[in-house]
């Protein structure tokens, strides 16, 4: 998002005489629509991002002749993060700047993802938090959470089989960042986006003309829902083991018409088998609001 359409909120190094000095360098929070909460650190042309919760850097946004700033303000964040506000001392800078996040962020989304997903949300702008804030929003403890020791992915056991998945949340402040992930899911997966709208068995597409199908059955819904489930295969076999709400009702509305055609064609009854599978191993994604931006400080 361009600096230009961001919300500022007032410099947060107000009164900084030591590491990062007002006169030299800005500390500012901006509602850009990113998550996890973050600090822009500006000097010397330097335009970085950084977690408020970790220290983390996020991005470089614009850079600057001298790497020497640029390594100075990476090698002293947390430090700065970790001590007295200069302009409230009984707090550190890490919680007033989460404070000040906190009033320009009163709602904010996230949505749990493995692995295959995550290239979706992060062409949305959507980001990974951290296991620990990943601990909060599932309102789970550390010993119910499996980490896998890079800080953001965690380990559950997923579908009826219970098989082990590497997964991560990933956050964003608004919605349409979970809308537009799906979108390219659904395109990519080979799936239309109809957003808000459950298929129907006489509204499905025709995505193939080669599979066999009675002429007189209305708008060849066997064809499609055999084509459908095959789809949903092709995904599990990249590793997918979750999907958007429309792709799940496509896939029930496929096993419903092949279910429901008396039929003793072998294709079609493997198929079925193999939709009722997949239907009990993948999860529907869902996108979840936080109206409580004060669990960020919740230890």
């Amino acid at each position: 998002m361009k600096e230009e359409t961001m919300v500022e909120i007032a410099r947060i190094n107000l009164r900084e005489r030591n590491i990062f000095p007002y006169e030299e360098y800005e500390v500012r929070v901006w509602s850009d629509g990113l998550i996890p909460p973050h600090i822009h650190v500006k000097s010397g042309g330097w335009d970085v991002t950084f977690s408020i919760e970790t220290g983390k850097e996020l991005e470089v946004l614009e850079s600057g002749e001298a790497p020497a700033v640029y390594h100075y303000i990476s090698t002293h964040v947390n430090e700065w993060l970790d001590g007295r506000c200069a302009l409230i001392p009984k707090i550190t800078n890490r919680e007033n700047a989460m404070g000040q996040w906190i009033q320009l962020h009163e709602e904010y989304y996230w949505v749990e993802i493995s692995r295959p997903l995550e290239k979706w949300f992060r062409e949305e702008n959507g980001r990974p938090i951290s296991s620990e804030m990943a601990h909060r929003l599932l309102r789970k403890g550390k010993k119910e959470i499996q980490e896998l020791g890079d800080g953001v992915h965690y380990e559950q056991e997923m579908g009826e089989d219970k098989v082990p998945v590497a997964k991560c949340i990933y956050g964003f402040s608004c919605k349409c960042t979970y809308k537009n992930a799906l979108k390219k899911l659904e395109e990519d997966t080979g799936f239309k986006s109809l957003e808000d709208q459950q298929p129907q068995e006489h509204s499905l597409p025709v995505m193939s003309e080669e599979l066999d199908y009675e002429d007189n059955h209305p708008d060849k819904v066997i064809s499609t829902a055999m084509e459908t489930i095959i789809q949903i295969g092709n995904a599990w076999d990249d590793g997918l083991r979750e999907l958007s709400p429309n792709m799940k009702a496509y896939l029930k509305a496929a096993l419903d018409t092949l279910q429901a055609y008396d039929d003793k064609n072998q294709q079609i009854r493997a198929l079925i088998r193999n939709g009722s599978y997949y239907d009990e191993n993948m999860v529907v994604l869902e996108c979840h609001c936080e109206t409580d931006p004060f669990l960020f400080l919740n230890a």
